[in-house]
């Protein structure tokens, strides 16, 4: 509580300390938050790279295959054409 200088009767008053503790730990915790998504959108990127090279060039499992085009005698031509990269 303080006197206000307008009125003089006394008003509810925020520090100025306190207000600037608060939006200092605001503001880091934002900072924080926004690092984490940076490396995890980082990690994902740097993951599904690491396995396209690790696994091959996007090879799908037959089975996978023969549910989304459905069972063929062709499996192998409608997969090399099917599961192309970029």
């Amino acid at each position: 509580m303080r006197i206000s200088p307008v009125t003089g009767k006394r008003e509810l008053h925020y520090p100025n300390k306190l207000r600037v503790v608060k939006m200092t730990v605001s503001f880091t915790l934002i900072v924080i938050a926004v690092i984490i998504v940076l490396l995890s959108v980082t990690g994902a990127i740097v993951y599904r790279a690491w396995a396209r090279n690790y696994f091959g060039v996007c090879e799908l499992p037959e089975a996978l295959v023969e549910v989304c085009l459905g069972p063929s005698s062709d499996v192998q031509g409608a997969r090399s054409s099917s599961t192309q990269c970029g």
